[in-house]
């Protein structure tokens, strides 16, 4: 992040659950991921859902824990998409699934994430597939249990590290992009609904 934005960031109540949903989120809320885990005070979900409310975007409890929520948010369509990709199938039909639409992977995935989460155990390794990750990349995560990563930025790199630079650069511009426009008073559920928009550019909203 630019010091200029840490400078606008340090002005605003960085409390404000709409600013830190911003934080976590904005390359999902701008369309360049296809979901993203948000972690939040289990007080600040109904706010959540009503800001989200009437969006395409689907949320998921993954688990809650010491007055916080674990929150998977995703673009049902984008996700969907994903899954029925062969490379993706074969990931999950090797860690158990049998049915690969959004609905039955989640709820299968749910408990699993769950289970491993009151075990104290790794999370199940097919969330790198529920967040979207590149196969290359969720694959070698996998095959060597987390280590030996050629790069760790938004997710552990293991092939094309020029590239997926490149993706990471994209991802920041994005926050920068979104925190201007909230910066500037624009509200969380117009933001979403702009980024809604795909013949809408965001930047004519952040200059």
């Amino acid at each position: 992040m630019s010091e200029e934005m840490v400078g606008l960031v340090r002005q605003m109540n960085r409390e404000k659950p709409e600013l830190q949903l911003l934080f976590q989120c904005a390359p999902f809320l701008i369309g360049y991921k296809i979901s993203n885990l948000v972690v939040m005070p289990k007080c600040d979900w109904q706010k959540l859902n009503g800001v989200l409310y009437g969006s395409c975007i689907g949320r998921r409890i993954l688990y809650g824990e010491k007055g916080k929520l674990t929150i998977l948010l995703y673009h049902p369509d984008m996700l969907a998409a994903y899954l029925n990709d062969r490379g993706a199938r074969e990931i999950l039909w090797a860690e158990g699934y049998r049915a690969f639409d959004v609905e039955s992977v989640l709820t299968a995935f749910i408990e699993r994430y769950r289970e491993s989460r009151r075990r104290g155990a790794d999370f199940p390794h097919e969330l790198g597939l529920l967040l979207g990750y590149p196969l290359e990349d969720v694959r070698g995560f996998i095959s060597n249990k987390g280590k030996n990563s050629l790069y760790a930025g938004y997710w552990k790199v293991y092939a094309n590290v020029p590239a997926k630079r490149s993706i990471f650069r994209q991802y920041e511009s994005a926050k920068e992009t979104l925190f201007t426009m909230m910066y500037q008073g624009i509200g969380l559920a117009e933001i979403i609904e702009i980024c809604s928009k795909k013949e809408v550019s965001v930047s004519d909203y952040a200059r």
